[in-house]
């Protein structure tokens, strides 16, 4: 920044009148920019769904702190949803998708059909469960239906393999030929890793992926010693596993293949939290494995067994 104000000083005494008004204009872009800017803790008041949030803080029973995030919910009729267009229903759950929609994965039309009726039939015929419990819904529900109660979540088992289309990769998948890479070993490992995910992940996830809350570092042990981490490094670490890891499924390191590595990463994408999910790991399974590769074998043996425990982060 100093050397471009150095530049405008000199190109103003040299009275060069093409830079000098291609340097206005950049600052008065620049300063444009920055005037609209809304401070970081302003909240959008333009539509139903940016209702006042309140922090509340729970103690698990591990211990550990856990900041969840909650609404103000609104009591709505069928017939007050059916006049907003930018609404819609799933499992007697309103929610605002007025903004969501110009950047829904599957396009914006469908809202076209569905807004303002309730849309759960169509949604979990193409959707699995937490994709509504993850990232977007409780960013976007803004009330229930009065006099109903949610059945699907109610009655949801987030551990059962999916039977939407495509929800499960094809050898889990209901009508698909079973994979001849996929053995015993493969399927039990994916219902455990399933398992750990959903009693010791799921509730801090959702929580923190709308609260900004990073995953802290019991979590952080948890996955060390159940064998999430090094799951998630593979075949690389497990020539060398340290001692107070178990792999899930009670899994041998010698068993552990590339494929028991994709599966993990698949389970913990399940969680539909991906600023949440980035704090599981995004860093550590980038920086790790050069450690393991190309480090001096004393800098290996001191960092790698305290990274995969999950006593130290890298």
């Amino acid at each position: 920044l100093s050397t471009y104000f150095s530049s405008l000083y000199y190109s103003t005494c040299c009275f060069n009148f093409s830079i000098n008004i291609s340097h206005f204009l950049f600052l008065l872009f620049f300063f444009f920019l920055m005037i609209r800017r809304p401070p970081r803790s302003t909240l959008s008041s333009s539509s139903a769904a940016s209702d006042v949030y309140k922090r509340q803080v729970s103690t698990q029973s591990t211990g550990r702190s856990l900041v969840k995030m909650t609404k103000e919910l609104r009591s709505l009729t069928r017939d007050e949803v059916a006049k907003n267009k930018g609404w819609i229903v799933i499992d007697s759950n309103v929610y605002d998708i007025s903004r969501f929609r110009n950047i829904h994965p599957g396009g914006n039309e469908v809202f076209d059909e569905y807004g303002g009726q309730d849309a759960t039939d169509v949604f979990y015929s193409l959707h699995r469960h937490e994709v509504i419990t993850g990232k977007y819904g409780p960013k976007l529900k803004i009330g229930t239906i009065s006099g109903e109660t949610s059945k699907i979540s109610a009655s949801n088992d987030w551990t059962a393999l999916s039977k939407v289309p495509f929800g499960e990769t094809p050898h889990f998948q209901p009508g698909f030929m079973p994979s001849p890479f996929y053995a015993a070993s493969h399927e039990a490992f994916k219902l455990h890793c399933r398992k750990i995910i959903d009693e010791e992940l799921r509730e801090p996830a959702e929580a923190g992926e709308v609260s900004g809350e990073m995953p802290s570092h019991d979590i952080w042990k948890m996955m060390g010693r159940k064998g999430l981490l090094a799951a998630r490094i593979g075949v690389a670490c497990m020539k060398d596993l340290p001692s107070g890891i178990t792999l899930p499924g009670n899994l041998s390191p010698d068993e552990f293949d590339y494929f028991h590595e994709m599966i993990c990463h698949e389970e913990i994408a399940r969680l539909a939290t991906p600023g949440y999910n980035d704090g599981l790991g995004a860093g550590f399974w980038i920086g790790l494995p050069p450690v393991i590769k190309f480090a001096q074998p004393q800098v290996r043996e001191h960092v790698t067994p305290a990274v995969l425990l999950g006593d130290k982060r890298i």
